[in-house]
């Protein structure tokens, strides 16, 4: 769903509080659930003045019909991919909160089906060719999903800074209690079935070691 992401890159451009967040939930079994959410309302006035416009800093700046009708197009790509089940889209218009829920029967089919929906859009903004998530032996290993450098040099110095100032919350949860991990950015919720890491939009395209985290949980 990183295409996704990127599909909004014109707009997340005008917005210096874009939030991004990414909720995983990863079952004893490998099923689960992944919650993605784009929200854009710190700005929404903002938004709303440069979406009247037909481009802006030569780029041509998606209409809201544009935006909402993709986000249906990608929720029926995955919804078609094995494993893939349940999913929900969410598009508040008026405050340009925009939310997608997906269950899975196994995370490995979830990235199978991420990577086939990114192929078959023929993207250059993102680099499959490793695995984004694992589950074996009670342990998540979890990867950034790269953006090619060349992509990142195409973004002017405001675009960069803006994309600083917005947020990437990445949260995942277990059934279990956690029992260690490998990113010293990671902070654990109290009853230890929780952990998030917390960066700039930014950062997370530049380093592509930010999110990466080794999860181990007990049962």
């Amino acid at each position: 769903m990183k295409k996704l992401v990127l599909f909004f890159l014109p707009v997340l451009m005008l917005s210096s509080c874009v939030e991004l967040i990414d909720d995983l939930t990863v079952n004893r079994d490998g099923s689960g659930s992944l919650k993605l959410t784009i929200n854009l309302s710190s700005s929404k006035l903002k938004i709303n003045s440069y979406l009247a416009l037909d481009s802006l800093n030569g780029k041509r700046v998606p209409k809201l019909n544009e935006i909402t009708d993709k986000i249906d197009f990608y929720a029926d790509k995955i919804k078609s991919k094995e494993g893939i089940k349940n999913v929900s889209v969410s598009k508040n218009t008026d405050d340009f909160i925009f939310k997608v829920n997906i269950d899975f029967s196994d995370i490995e089919q979830l990235e199978q089906a991420l990577k086939e929906v990114i192929n078959e859009e023929n993207s250059s903004w993102v680099n499959f060719e490793f695995d984004w998530v694992k589950w074996e032996n009670n342990t998540l290993t979890r990867n950034n999903i790269k953006i090619p450098e060349e992509q990142l040099r195409k973004l002017k110095a405001e675009e960069i800074e803006d994309l600083k100032k917005g947020t990437y919350t990445s949260i995942t949860r277990f059934q279990d209690p956690i029992e260690k991990y490998s990113n010293e950015l990671s902070k654990i919720s109290a009853n230890k079935l929780n952990i998030m890491i917390k960066t700039s939009a930014y950062g997370l395209a530049e380093n592509t070691q930010l999110l990466k985290n080794v999860i181990k949980v007990g049962q």
